[in-house]
């Protein structure tokens, strides 16, 4: 990141008015590491005295209300045809829809929501007379599709915290 630093010298100094300019280097953080910790400047506002969180801290205020999944565990599949899969977990992930005629899949969360996430759902496969179409609940979406088995399904799931 750099950062434009402007001095403006007026008539003051009996030199009449000077602009200068420097890019000044401001360092990054490259990675953190769950012992490091951080000062918290609430609201932009800084106050008297230091306040400092750790990362684990942060990470819990951040996830706190479920607003968002990062479990390795998968949610559960049924009805989604013989023998389909799934890469993911209660946040994002891929369906494989099993083989037959599925006209729907039910991906169950391992750890239903405390209040129904917003959710985006896709499909990468072309349907024929039926869109893919899908409803969203605490415990898990549901989706309903023309019967095409083997097609791949996309989601992504995130709540307010509140």
């Amino acid at each position: 990141m750099k950062k434009l630093a402007a001095l403006l010298l007026t008539a003051a100094l009996g030199i009449g008015s000077i602009a200068y300019a420097q890019t000044i280097s401001i360092p990054r953080v490259q990675s953190l590491s769950s012992t490091d910790v951080m000062q918290v400047v609430p609201n932009a506002a800084p106050v008297a005295g230091n306040v400092y969180a750790s990362l684990l801290q942060l990470q819990a205020y951040l996830f706190s209300g479920n607003s968002q999944r990062t479990g390795a565990t998968a949610p559960a599949l049924t009805s989604c045809g013989t023998s389909p899969t799934i890469s993911g977990n209660d946040f994002a992930g891929t369906v494989t829809m099993g083989t037959g005629t599925p006209t729907g899949c039910v991906i169950t969360f391992n750890t239903a929501y405390s209040a129904a996430p917003h959710c985006v759902v896709t499909s990468r496969t072309a349907y024929g007379t039926t869109a893919l179409a899908y409803t969203v609940s605490t415990a898990a979406i549901t989706t309903t599709q023309s019967a095409v088995s083997s097609n791949l399904i996309d989601y992504v799931c995130i709540t307010n915290a509140s």
